[in-house]
């Protein structure tokens, strides 16, 4: 009887995604359990997830050819796709720092969706929106 083998097994590829999964789901978590006035911080949590992420995907540039694949080679890392993950990574932060500043300047927070979600409940023949 043949005996199976262990795949190799690399979670330094899919590091950066690893991180960006937990941080996300703990800042779901925290959105949830936190009162609304407390969630001003919210943001600066997911820039340090963000931050975070970014380390393993600078420390892997040059990697050698032994880490930089995972799972049997169904993972690779290279230079090519570090490149890009490091791009999105920071149009992430650049995103989140925008946004967090212009919800800064709403008068209400949800100021933004407030209209298409009152809008959706206006009845036919309705005039007012309630």
């Amino acid at each position: 009887m043949e005996t199976l083998a262990m795949p190799a097994i690399n979670f330094a590829a899919i590091m950066p995604e690893t991180i960006l999964s937990i941080v996300a789901m703990a800042l779901l978590l925290v959105n949830v359990f936190v009162p609304t006035e407390q969630k001003a911080y919210l943001g600066y949590l997911s820039l340090i997830g963000i931050v975070v992420a970014f380390v393993p995907t600078v420390t892997g540039w040059n990697a050698p050819a032994e880490l930089q694949n995972g799972f049997n080679g169904s993972v690779l890392q290279d230079n090519f796709a570090l490149f890009f993950k490091g791009i999105f990574l920071v149009s992430a932060a650049l995103s989140i720092l925008i946004s967090d500043q212009y919800m800064g300047y709403l008068p209400r927070p949800g100021g933004a969706l407030r209209f298409p979600l009152r809008a959706g409940r206006v009845q036919p023949g309705q005039h007012e929106v309630q």
